[in-house]
């Protein structure tokens, strides 16, 4: 990585965490055959700090000190040095723009940011914790948000489609080594979903824990087989597992424990290497009306929104219609993927009236339609009890 006599520019990310600037130069010195190199940063205010091979000094650590010695943080292909209020004032960020788009999960949401935001200011902390909540409360969603937010890699691995490497199908560790690709270096996070539906493939269960372990030891490397060559990748990505574990009581209130986890068929040892245990809460009704508050605007409402004003159309949603397709969304066992199913189906019939029926007057160019209580009731009728 030592070029011959080079010179690069360090910047800052000043406390505010906006913007760069600019707090010196390094100057690296590689003396061709010597077999040493001299590094030196020079701050602004003229002071040096030197180093050479000799001292066994990584570069890092020299641009710690500058950064330090600057109270900032350091960039330039090193890891961040985050001081305690820049930790905390990074952590709020993220919470008020993740807050913005995940819903009912305050408490869990506080837990993830402040897991990842431990990864990425000490990356070497790639030790997992579980995500545990009922199908649709918006396990993988939240994670996805606070990595785009954060500006890291996310990747989701389907735990129950890869198998042992000895057996047919996607092997775990190709699968991993793939995901690490596609991250291209970065941190990131490596998100293992429904890792409770191994159980349903007991014959490979035991051996898909054992290579699991392997990748949640400290220190862990991938080893994949890629065509005919062997390839092997240090692991220092932040892994998260995650888990509908239905079998299992657990709420919010009382939280899914190490003992639920070896209870549901994993081993002492599994669950001695997993972490942190974070339970999402239920959605309510509640939850589920916030979500299509056209206030809030999340991605599938104002995205419904953009395209019927691209047909020409202005969307307006009574909140009857919300109270409605929430309730029926707080009755499902699928959580937020009834409610965006539902909201889905019920503009495709919006669409089917806009193509073949009478449309009402509009204004300003725009025909206007609603989103009633009746188009609700039209396009999801419930199934009628049968008399006994």
């Amino acid at each position: 990585m030592v070029d011959f006599n080079r010179e690069m520019e360090v910047v800052y990310l000043p406390k505010a965490g906006e913007g760069s600037e600019s707090i010196g130069t390094v100057k690296i010195i590689h003396y061709q055959g010597a077999g040493k190199a001299e590094l030196t940063v020079t701050l602004k205010d003229g002071s040096e700090i030197k180093a050479d091979s000799a001292s066994f000094r990584p570069l890092d650590d020299i641009l710690l000190e500058a950064a330090m010695k600057e109270d900032s943080v350091v960039s330039e292909g090193t890891p961040r040095v985050y001081t305690l209020t820049e930790s905390r004032n990074l952590a709020i960020r993220v919470y008020e723009a993740a807050e913005k788009i995940i819903v009912g999960q305050d408490g869990a949401l506080r837990q993830i940011i402040t897991e990842i935001l431990d990864y990425i200011t000490n990356p070497k902390r790639t030790n997992p914790f579980l995500i545990v909540g009922k199908t649709g409360t918006g396990k993988t969603s939240s994670v996805r948000t606070v990595c785009e937010i954060m500006e890291i890699g996310f990747e989701r691995l389907s735990t129950p489609d890869v198998s042992p490497a000895t057996y047919k199908g996607a092997a775990l560790q190709t699968a991993v080594y793939q995901a690490i690709e596609r991250i291209k270096g970065k941190p990131g996070v490596l998100f293992f979903d429904e890792i409770d539906k191994l159980q349903a493939r007991r014959e490979l269960f035991l051996m898909l824990e054992t290579e699991l372990l392997k990748l949640l030891e400290p220190g862990a490397e991938v080893v994949a087989e890629i065509g005919t060559k062997t390839v092997r990748e240090p692991l220092t990505h932040k892994i998260v597992l995650a888990g509908t574990f239905s079998r299992e009581r657990y709420s919010a209130e009382d939280p899914f424990t190490t003992n639920l986890l070896i209870s549901s068929g994993f081993s002492p040892e599994f669950a001695g290497r997993v972490g942190r245990i974070i339970t999402f809460n239920d959605l309510t009704s509640e939850d589920f009306r916030r979500m299509l508050d056209l206030e809030r605007q999340l991605p599938f409402v104002r995205e419904a929104i953009v395209e019927f004003r691209g047909l020409g159309i202005e969307l307006i949603v009574d909140p009857e219609a919300i109270e409605m397709l929430a309730e029926r969304a707080a009755r499902s066992k699928v959580g937020a993927r009834a409610l965006v199913t539902g909201f889905q189906t019920v503009l495709s019939r919006l669409k089917q009236t806009a193509f073949f029926g009478e449309l009402p007057n509009g204004r300003n160019g725009l025909v206007r339609m609603q989103l009633s209580r009746h188009t609700v009731e039209s396009a999801l009728p419930q199934r009628k009890l049968r008399p006994t």
